[in-house]
């Protein structure tokens, strides 16, 4: 199929997101609708002029709308566009056509972040809009390099027996901003540690709630995004230290900890399949 009909089927998407996507609510220029079916507030959102879906509860989702259209209906890419195919760019009647505006990019993380911006996070982590969707901030944990300089920062979020950790990092333009200042290669957490405890073995864990517990004789460490992340992970710091993988006890964790182990061949893995 040419990649034409997939552009067209996808401007077909986000010229009527009210229309294709029904059920959400249109809150200045951007259409924040609910991605998933149990999502009990708005979870995703489509920017004007743009085709790609933000999901607040997942920052690393990078997809279409192309490809959340189709995720909803339980069909492929292919058969969304066939569907699609036909159809008009222009909005039916009955939607009221939303008002346009040139997207801005977001802007570059600063790096390291100014000690004196990290007050500021307190208030852009408990926004209105951002405890609307993710609910109340319960804790946060801030990542920093190897000479305790900080990076960026993850806040936990809950809301009705539900969690989201979010990322923030400090933009260019002086303002905290949800969202990740790495892509790839993010820094581990507790690089500080690492830096003042260079003869320790080192003990990976899922999870900065985890990587905060002391256990005696160990570095405690472990990586930003969950199990999904460990792929735009810098593992570099452990390539020649005694590193043993402790995984969260669900089969995302045991995959998590063969995907560090690929990368850190001399790891050990605890085998923890025998308890679950």
């Amino acid at each position: 199929m040419p990649k034409g009909d997939y552009d067209r089927a996808k401007q077909i998407l986000a010229a009527s997101p009210e229309r294709y996507f029904p059920g959400g609510e249109t809150r200045g220029s951007d259409y924040f609708f609910r991605r998933r079916p149990d999502d009990k507030t708005p979870s995703a959102h489509i920017a004007p002029d743009s085709v790609q879906v933000v999901d607040f509860g997942d920052p690393d989702f990078r997809g279409s709308v192309l490809d959340v259209y189709a995720e909803i209906l339980g069909i492929t890419v292919a058969e969304a566009v066939k569907q699609l195919a036909g159809q008009s760019t222009e909005r039916r009647g009955d939607v009221q056509p939303r008002e346009r505006k040139t997207r801005k990019d977001k802007p570059q993380a600063m790096l390291p972040v100014p000690e004196a911006a990290l007050k500021a996070l307190n208030a852009a982590a408990a926004a209105d809009y951002v405890t609307e969707r993710h609910g109340k901030p319960v804790k946060g944990w801030r990542y920093v390099d190897a000479e305790g300089r900080p990076l960026f920062c993850v806040v936990r979020y809950e809301k009705d027996g539900s969690k989201a950790i979010l990322p923030w990092y400090y933009g260019t333009d002086g303002k905290w901003h949800q969202g990740q200042a790495y892509q790839s290669n993010r820094p581990l957490y507790g690089l500080d540690r690492l830096a003042a405890a260079p003869d320790l073995p080192v003990l990976v864990v899922e999870g900065e709630r985890c990587a905060d517990v002391q256990v005696p004789g160990y570095v405690v460490v472990t990586w930003a995004g969950g199990s999904s992340a460990v792929a735009k992970t810098d593992w570099s710091p452990l390539a020649k230290r005694e590193v043993i993988v402790w995984p969260d006890l669900d089969e995302p964790g045991f995959k998590a900890a063969r995907a560090i182990k690929a990368r850190l061949p001399h790891a050990r893995v605890m085998d923890l399949k025998k308890y679950a």
